[in-house]
């Protein structure tokens, strides 16, 4: 990753590392990041496993993620899946990496401070908590402040949350109360953690993946052409099926407008249109030899939603934006503090949220 992005992106966004796409300053172009641009078979992989994972454990604990308005939202937008066909969830792996001896805006700047991520609201993120630690240390503690949450950051656990909600991670460090203490931590009984690689001793790792809102809903004519061809762009998809019918929704929404009226009123024409656009995105398995169809589904979904109006969506949102904090926190303390409407109140937000612990009590307060 150091090798990818250079010493100037580490210097100016810390070790905080995108593997799939990135978005060109100024005009906003989709294009393929620093680390996807090199090829590596490894970065393709990480983008595939954490796709797939992610997925499942949404699909297990919040089974209505997985259909209705937000299934229909994803495939009427053309949301770039990244990965795997099956991830109609996250767009974008992060791979964030701190060393034990410096705090989480020493290292990740701004992304280890409180902040609210520009993600698609009606969707989670997933936070996997990978790490090392020497023994005796405390993992981290993770905050949702709006929400009043936390929970521990225990190594090899996922954390799944709206990032639109403020949220941020306290470092991992020493433990300063004794065994006995119910705050001193320990990994559950039984459970053994991988050894840490000799390379690389107790590195803090967490990978999260999140639905960037941009990429759920991306404007065709900002797409840099290494997402178009099938030579460069596998490396964000993963699979031909997954690129081949991503392209298929693409292509609907480019003509959709030629053949709205006849679609929407003859039955007939609108099974031919799907035939069709089926048949021009079809590829050839190279482990089979077998030819492959996009799924009839995923493109009656787009014909039918392409251009529409979803109410329901629409009604989702709203609910959700009246409880939400508003869209950014000031960068540091002393920053400008931002005005959020909150069910009919006025709300006040800033970063001067810490929490420490009452030692003398042995306590959380």
């Amino acid at each position: 990753m150091e090798q990818s992005y250079g010493k100037t992106w580490i210097k100016r966004n810390g070790s905080t590392y995108n593997t799939g796409i990135s978005i060109e300053t100024g005009h906003r172009r989709m294009t393929l990041g620093q680390a996807a641009k090199r090829q590596n078979p490894a970065v393709k992989r990480f983008n595939e496993l954490g796709a797939r994972i992610t997925a499942e454990l949404i699909k297990v604990h919040f089974p209505e993620m997985a259909k209705g308005v937000r299934e229909r939202q994803w495939h009427a937008n053309a949301a770039l899946s990244i990965g795997h066909e099956d991830n109609i969830f996250t767009t974008t792996p992060q791979l964030n990496l701190t060393k034990p001896e410096k705090s989480s805006p020493d290292s990740l700047h701004q992304v280890g401070t409180v902040h609210i991520d520009m993600d698609n609201p009606i969707l989670l993120t997933a936070t996997f908590f990978l790490r090392y630690y020497p023994k005796g240390w405390f993992p981290r503690r993770f905050l949702v402040t709006d929400a009043r949450l936390t929970c521990i950051g225990s190594p090899e656990s996922v954390l799944l949350m709206p990032g639109t909600h403020p949220h941020f991670g306290l470092g991992a460090g020493p433990q300063t109360v004794p065994e006995t203490s119910p705050l001193y931590w320990k990994p559950p009984v039984g459970y053994q953690y991988p050894k840490s690689p000799t390379h690389y001793k107790h590195p803090r790792g967490v990978i999260v993946s999140y639905p960037k809102n941009l990429l759920t809903h991306p404007n065709s004519n900002k797409i840099n052409e290494n997402l178009k061809s099938e030579e460069t762009a596998l490396v964000f998809f993963g699979t031909m099926r997954n690129f081949q019918e991503w392209r298929m929704k693409c292509a609907i929404r480019d003509d959709i407008e030629l053949f709205r009226s006849i679609v929407d009123t003859d039955a007939e024409c609108k099974e031919h249109v799907l035939d069709r656009f089926c048949s021009i995105f079809r590829w050839v398995d190279p482990e089979t030899g077998q030819e492959e169809y996009p799924r009839r589904p995923i493109a009656e979904i787009r014909l039918t939603w392409a251009g529409k109006k979803d109410e329901e969506y629409e009604a989702l949102k709203k609910t959700i934006d009246s409880y939400g904090c508003g869209k950014k926190f000031p960068s540091n303390v002393e920053g400008r503090i931002f005005k959020n409407e909150r069910c009919g109140k006025v709300e006040w937000t800033h970063q001067n949220v810490q929490i420490p612990f009452d030692l003398a009590l042995n306590t959380v307060p």
